[in-house]
């Protein structure tokens, strides 16, 4: 999941040395998580609320060729409890300049509106329009992630993940306008997604990867060493939340 990813990254970069040494590393990693997770509701960095996180719209649109297509958007989505994720792991090398990390969301929930049309071999259509309810049950995910520095400035050079879902609860309506149908989708999605998720991780993994790895570079080809161990002031400005819960 690309949001907890960002949440590693943003752990190594808002390191501060000089307040860090007299305290285990990962003790002050554990701390910087902690401040991430305070800040969530007004954003990170400037941007936007991540709990509850909103989108008013989404583009879903896919196109596989001529096999698979899938033409259409989600609207008004909302996704709660980003902030109440668990840290499983954090092991920070310095000498390495990796981090090892795992983190759990135990009750997220995602709503909205999608209007989705798909298409299989041009025969096989599905579409569907209403409203939706998905809630994720234990979503984890696993991984690490190694840096460099490169030409001054910080450059991610690998990064690895696991993702696994324990189980999820699915309330789609309007999916070929039978409630009947419905019913039956969103048994086969509760069935049979967390099973996907195992099957295909190689691929998710792959990804993530490749959407996460230019994003994080962006950033932090931005960074120096020493905005690493320069410290801050610890001066930070109270969070004001975007959305009203």
């Amino acid at each position: 999941m690309k949001f907890l990813v960002v949440i590693c990254i943003l752990i190594f970069i808002s390191i501060d040395t000089a307040s860090s040494l007299p305290k285990p590393i990962n003790k002050i990693l554990r701390e910087k998580i902690e401040k991430i997770r305070s800040q969530m509701p007004c954003g990170i960095g400037g941007g936007p609320s991540l709990a509850p996180f909103h989108e008013e719209f989404v583009d879903v649109s896919y196109e596989e060729s001529s096999t698979f297509r899938i033409a259409g958007f989600l609207e008004t989505v909302r996704v709660d409890n980003l902030n109440e994720f668990v840290v499983d792991n954090i092991d920070f090398s310095l000498l390495r300049l990796k981090l090892d990390f795992g983190f759990t969301l135990p009750n997220t929930v995602l709503t909205g509106r999608y209007n989705i049309t798909a298409e299989y071999l041009n025969r096989i259509k599905l579409w569907g329009d209403g409203a939706f309810s998905i809630k994720l049950n234990d979503l984890q995910l696993a991984g690490s992630l190694s840096l460099r520095i490169l030409n001054g400035h910080l450059d991610m050079t690998k990064l690895q993940t696991v993702l696994s879902l324990n189980s999820i609860n699915s309330d789609i309506s309007g999916i070929l306008g039978s409630e009947q149908t419905s019913l039956f989708f969103n048994t086969m999605i509760e069935n049979s997604l967390p099973q996907l998720l195992d099957d295909y991780s190689d691929d998710i993994s792959e990804l993530m990867i490749e959407y996460v790895t230019p994003i994080a570079n962006e950033y932090l080809h931005k960074l120096t060493l020493s905005d690493i161990i320069g410290g801050g002031n610890g001066n930070d400005e109270p969070c004001v939340a975007k959305y009203l819960i």
